[in-house]
C-alpha cells in the first residue's frame, strides 16, 4: 500500500476535506495537522498495516481508533 486515502468529516457526516498521502505515519500526521484542523477522533480501517499505523500515530498523539471494515452497523429498532 503505497498511498493512504484520508477523508475528514464532521459529526453529521458532511465531508470537510479529502486527500491521499504516502503510507507513512509522518506524512499522515503532517497532512492531518495541515488540512484537518482540530480532530476529535480518527477512524482507521483494519488492514495489513493497521497495527503499525495505529501504534505510530498514537505515539504522535493522534486520537485514533481502529474500525473493522467487515462489521455492519444496523440501526436499532
Amino acid at each position: 500500500m503505497e498511498q493512504t486515502a484520508i477523508c475528514v468529516v464532521e459529526e453529521d457526516g458532511r465531508k470537510v476535506v479529502e486527500g491521499k498521502v504516502p503510507t507513512d505515519p509522518d506524512a499522515i500526521a503532517e497532512w492531518l495537522a495541515g488540512e484537518a484542523g482540530e480532530l476529535e477522533r480518527i477512524g482507521m480501517e483494519t488492514g495489513p498495516l493497521a497495527v503499525w499505523l495505529w501504534n505510530e500515530l498514537t505515539k504522535r498523539g493522534l486520537p485514533i481508533v481502529c474500525l473493522d471494515a467487515r462489521t455492519q452497523v444496523r440501526p436499532s429498532r
